[in-house]
């Protein structure tokens, strides 16, 4: 197929696909060239949506004023389109990972509430997903293929390398692309599961049973771990702000509405809060998902006050 030099103008941020930052992601895929992708992607975080970008030219393929860049790309085989994704979100919940993630990303997105009743789904919800779980992510993009995924984990993988271009993610060539891989999947697989675990066993047998004290103590060596990685790296991964910190913040704001944490011994957990609390992607995402919860509780040493209908449910013996 041939192609044609094409003007990318000044008002392209205007267009559909928003900011500059979106639509050269999207030329990087139509890039020829390893070379040149990795030029344009490595000049990506510095972008404004209210500037042009100011990329250098390589062999003459790129060419940068103060109106338009010139690169080739197809004229007839891509339309350009916004995706169409629609998060169902359980109110005090770890769907609000969604959310962020979306608000990093600055991706498009509807966003549909559902209240707890009193503490688990409400039946619109179980309408949309059997299991009545949250979050939900419907991706309308392609009318003729709509898919419907769930696990939040999926999610971001999902949206990152499908619509993102790798973004918050490290490439496997990356040095801390192991680091991203195990931060990544420790909230869901250790710290979550870890934390209802002791907070079940204080409602059903009390602090005084030697279930509940080995589930505590699991529970703090988990801590003293996350704390000793966040003492030594600004965030998980390392250097980087990625998916491992969407995955692993609610564990430590919103989710302690339900099992208690006071984080006052661990320093490094609350610095790193506190660089989420700076992020404005995370309070946009909050401020839509949960806008009757305190950031600032959640982002705090000792945490939000415990949900009330979960006490009770704790409360209640066999």
């Amino acid at each position: 197929m041939p192609r044609i030099w094409t003007d990318i103008r000044t008002d392209i941020y205007k267009a559909q696909w928003g900011p500059y930052s979106q639509y050269l992601h999207f030329l990087s895929y139509k890039l020829p060239n390893q070379s040149q992708r990795k030029l344009l992607l490595h000049y990506l975080p510095h972008l404004s949506i209210t500037e042009e970008p100011n990329i250098f030219g390589i062999q003459g393929e790129f060419k940068t004023s103060t109106s338009s860049i010139r690169t080739f790309i197809s004229t007839s085989d891509y339309k350009m389109s916004s995706p169409k994704l629609v998060v169902h979100h359980l109110q005090v919940g770890q769907g609000e990972r969604i959310p962020w993630l979306l608000e990093e990303l600055n991706i498009p997105y509807e966003l549909k509430l559902y209240k707890r009743s009193p503490l688990l789904s409400p039946p619109e919800l179980q309408a949309v997903y059997p299991l009545g779980a949250s979050p939900v992510v419907e991706d309308l993009t392609d009318p003729s293929n709509p898919i419907k995924i769930a696990e939040s984990g999926a999610i971001c993988d999902y949206i990152i390398h499908k619509y993102a271009n790798g973004r918050l993610a490290l490439e496997p060539q990356h040095k801390n692309f192991a680091d991203y891989l195990y931060w990544l999947h420790f909230a869901n697989g250790t710290l979550q599961p870890g934390l209802f675990r002791r907070g079940m066993a204080r409602g059903m047998v009390g602090e005084d049973d030697p279930r509940y004290k080995s589930n505590n103590a699991r529970v703090h060596k988990a801590l003293n771990h996350i704390n000793t990685r966040l003492q030594e790296n600004k965030w998980l991964a390392g250097e980087e702000f990625t998916a491992a910190d969407v995955m692993t913040g609610w564990c430590f704001t919103t989710m302690r509405s339900y099992e208690p944490i006071d984080l006052g011994d661990y320093q490094g957990i609350l610095a790193w809060l506190g660089r989420v609390g700076e992020r404005e992607a995370y309070r946009r995402a909050m401020g839509k998902a949960d806008p009757d919860l305190d950031i600032e509780q959640g982002l705090s040493a000792k945490g939000p006050p415990m949900m009330e209908a979960f006490v009770k449910a704790l409360a209640m013996k066999p």
